[in-house]
């Protein structure tokens, strides 16, 4: 089984999405027997993976973001009939029963997207954002690296369903344990590489949607207050991106119960946007979910309209709890059980020698350093190496001076998050003060409270670390960045005599920034 951000991306990719073979086959009948357009958008939208295959197919025919392909009519005059069929010939079959319960997890994925492409068009239209087909095939198209993450990693996503959903744990410790990455970042990575149209790929972008935060301010009854005191969120407020993120959301939890308190929240968010009460949102929701229901009740798999006749329970009729295969009890059975000795993490140990080697580099031996690069590399190994810290990066001010960005990392994966991160000062008070002067910041669990008080949801979910150490970079009183160091979970806490030492280390790195600095101006 895969784990970390790049294995599922790398097995998500490599595994194809196939298609029904009553859809494929009815696709063909309708274009030889040259049937209306909206009796084929039919057909093809019961079958999303279907719809995938013919929109990667024809955008990568256009190859052109001014032209992207994003209508049925659209697809049928790029491809042209004889070559939307041999697409439908070449695309990868359903092959497993109609009862497996792989099989059935696929399909129920596909859907949730099929569901939410009929939101999307609907609200789409009433609220008067994007071009309602183009939303709806981007709603439908948008699902596809989750369909994915269903066929190869059934058993983990059955884990993750009921942990999050039933058992109420906080998803990102749920999805560490079973993944070992965040979905928000497999899925977003993954729907690049799949080719999705930028409509689609951009309501999975982090950077295109609400913060944390933000989600919570487009909740309130108070809205329009936050919206008056953030330009940013208004711009967000009318994105198509932000629509199709909520529609997404709410036809994935549908299995949960339309009454249910998670999805309350996007009725809310739905009710704002189109300016209706909430009762009218709701009403047109439950609509929408018969109609879609009576419109493909040929499909195999839970449809939306049966979650409107229960209450949430502990026990929901469509989420089960997740049992471990019957080979693998099977194998728990015959195997007999071994002594296991627990495993002892080692202390983090720091080389005082290294450390004090580079100390004084920093101090006494500055012409020893080729430029800039190099010092900050250092700061880095003397924290890493000498230190014995599990996490070390150098967040380096951008040219305006409004953000910082990690360059240059030690102990940080290529596929991790932190690499990409963008830490927006004004949003970050706790970056922002370092910055004022030269300091520093060792945060703990008696200070974790009020350090996460000071930073956006974003940088707070991205370090996931409730213990570290951060303190700005000078040179000749100008702000270069700022070094962060942390350790794994698992370690004891940060001891106040490496909080000294980090001092000490950073302290040398702004001394050799400064005479460096020095130096080439004269």
């Amino acid at each position: 089984m895969a784990n970390g951000t790049r294995q599922w991306v790398e097995k998500l990719v490599s595994t194809p999405l196939p298609v029904q073979k009553a859809s494929a086959k009815l696709l063909t009948k309708q274009i030889k027997e040259q049937a209306s357009l909206a009796d084929m958008a039919h057909t093809v939208a019961r079958d999303p993976a279907l719809c995938l295959h013919l929109f990667r197919a024809a955008n990568r025919v256009t190859q052109s973001d001014d032209a992207e392909v994003l209508s049925l009519n659209h697809v049928m005059s790029t491809l042209g009939m004889q070559g939307i069929i041999d697409i439908v010939k070449k695309a990868p079959k359903i092959q497993t029963p109609a009862k497996d319960a792989f099989r059935g997890a696929y399909v129920q994925a596909q859907i949730s997207s099929g569901l939410s492409g009929f939101l999307a068009e609907h609200w789409g239209q009433k609220c008067h954002i994007g071009n309602p087909e183009r939303l709806k095939w981007a709603a439908i198209l948008a699902g596809a690296p989750y369909w994915g993450l269903w066929r190869i990693g059934y058993q983990k996503m059955r884990q993750w369903q009921w942990q999050v959903w039933v058992e109420g744990k906080h998803h990102q410790t749920v999805e560490q344990q079973l993944f070992g990455s965040h979905l928000e970042d497999i899925v977003r990575i993954a729907g690049r590489q799949l080719g999705l149209p930028n409509l689609a790929q951009h309501s999975l972008e982090r950077a295109e949607l609400p913060d944390t935060k933000q989600w919570a301010m487009l909740a309130e009854d108070n809205y329009r207050e936050f919206m008056d005191e953030d330009a940013s969120l208004r711009h967000l407020w009318r994105k198509p991106e932000t629509l199709l993120s909520i529609l997404q959301r709410l036809s994935q939890q549908q299995e949960l119960g339309w009454w249910h308190g998670r999805n309350q929240m996007f009725h809310i968010m739905l009710a704002h946007l189109s300016n209706q009460p909430l009762f009218k949102a709701y009403q047109q929701h439950h609509q929408i979910a018969v109609a879609y229901s009576r419109e493909f009740s040929m499909v195999d798999g839970f449809l939306p309209a049966y979650s409107l006749v229960w209450s949430y329970t502990p026990e929901t009729p469509f989420i089960r709890r997740p049992v471990d295969c019957v080979q693998q009890a099977q194998d728990a059975v015959v195997a007999k059980p071994k002594k296991t000795v627990p495993k002892v993490e080692k202390p983090r140990a720091a080389n005082v020698d290294l450390i004090q080697e580079l100390v004084t580099k920093f101090r006494q031996q500055v012409s020893d350093f080729e430029n800039i690069h190099d010092i900050l590399l250092t700061t880095n190994r003397a924290l890493y190496e000498g230190l014995g810290m599990q996490r070390v990066f150098v967040c380096v001010l951008n040219k305006d001076g409004s953000a910082l960005r990690p360059l240059y990392c030690q102990g940080v994966s290529k596929e991790s998050p932190i690499r990409s991160l963008k830490i927006v000062l004004d949003k970050n008070r706790l970056f922002s003060k370092l910055l004022n002067h030269q300091s520093s910041f060792k945060v703990d669990k008696s200070n974790y409270r009020q350090a996460q008080n000071m930073l956006s949801s974003d940088v707070v979910m991205t370090l996931g670390q409730k213990d570290f150490m951060a303190m700005s970079l000078f040179a000749n009183d100008k702000p270069i960045g700022v070094v962060y160091a942390d350790t794994t979970g698992g370690e004891s806490p940060l001891t106040e005599k490496e909080y000294k030492a980090f001092k000490t280390i950073c302290q040398g790195a702004s001394h050799a920034l400064g005479a460096f600095a020095r130096q080439r101006s004269s």
